[in-house]
Order: structure tokens, then sequence, then C-alpha cells
């Protein structure tokens, strides 16, 4: 079980709303789409699974740029290799799938196109875990700046 301070639990509560209210955006409008657009983009089951992909990306990136995501006692490195290595083997995924051109079927999308949107999903939690990294580490920078300066000279 992971310590999350107060001020996190708030902005994790805050992503998990932007992450709901995504969720039901992108069900509307696929819905809408399919209702009056005349025909479905996706294979039965594929748009629910981008939609809940969407909505734990929207989690992920919220709170991770927030900082919300990591504890001080989370190994940031680690998550980044995690993601690292989820992006390459859908990279791959998708590079099998684009071979062998099942991407599209009848005028849909088939699941393969979950590879791709899987690989986008994790590269976008790498990205603003890299960005919060940089940014905490410019913190601790600037603390320790202000440290140095507040400290009595040697007279």
């Amino acid at each position: 079980f992971v310590d999350y301070d107060e001020r996190q639990l708030l902005i994790r509560g805050n992503a998990f709303q932007y992450s709901f209210y995504a969720v039901c955006i992108y069900g509307t409008l696929y819905f809408l789409y399919t209702r009056f657009g005349g025909h479905a983009l996706m294979q039965d089951g594929v748009a629910v699974f981008l939609g809940v992909l969407l909505g734990i990306a929207v989690f992920a990136v919220y709170s991770t740029l927030s900082g919300a995501q990591f504890t001080k006692s989370s190994p940031m490195k680690a998550f980044l290799i995690i993601y690292g290595i989820a992006i390459l083997a859908n990279l791959l995924s998708t590079g099998i799938h684009i071979y062998a051109h099942d991407f599209v079927q009848d005028g849909v999308l088939t699941d393969a196109i979950i590879y791709p949107a899987v690989a986008l999903a994790f590269l976008a939690a790498f990205i603003a875990t890299l960005v919060q990294g940089v940014r905490d580490k410019r913190a601790e920078a600037e603390d320790a700046d202000e440290d140095v300066a507040e400290q009595p000279g040697d007279e």
C-alpha cells in the first residue's frame, strides 16, 4: 500500500474526475458517430477498451504532472523502465500488424489497433514522468541553493 500525502490524494481525486469525464465524452462522441454516422469505426469491444485506456492515460498524465503519481519512496527510474519496455513491446506488436496489413478489415478498425494505442498511452506516461523528474530535480537544486544562501558565512 502506498502512502500519499493529503495534497496528493486530493490531486489524485481530481485526476479520477478528469479521467471519468474524458471517458464519458469519448463514449458519447463515439455513440453519436456510430448512431448518426451510419457505421461503427471499430470491432466490438475495441472502442470500449480504447475508452478505458483513454481514462487511464488521462489519470496517469494528470496525476504525474501534478506531482501526485509518485511518493518520496517511489522509484521513478523503475517506472520509466517499465514504461519503456511496454512502449517497445507494443511498438513491436504494432510493427507485426503493419506487416500483416490487419489494422482494418471490412472497413472497421480491428483489435490490432490496441497495440499502437497502448504504446501511445505509455509514451504519454513516460513523457509526463520525465517532465516531472526534471521539475523535481530543479526544485531540489533551488532548495539546495536556498539552504546554502541561508547559512551564515565564515568571517
